[in-house]
């Protein structure tokens, strides 16, 4: 099935999870300069604890 044959609400979800999975994985790196960090190549934020 083709994208544009799509009911317009599954259009609508798609781009509501593509932001949300897009703000998530960003606030690792939010309001940093470019080159001032280390790769990112693990999950553990401010917002995720790691206390076992």
């Amino acid at each position: 099935m083709h994208s544009w044959a799509l009911p317009i609400e599954q259009h609508f979800q798609g781009c509501w999870l593509g932001l949300a999975v897009g703000d998530a994985m960003g606030t690792i790196v939010e309001l940093k300069r470019r080159n001032s960090f280390a790769a990112v190549t693990d999950r553990v934020g401010h917002l995720v604890s790691n206390h076992g």
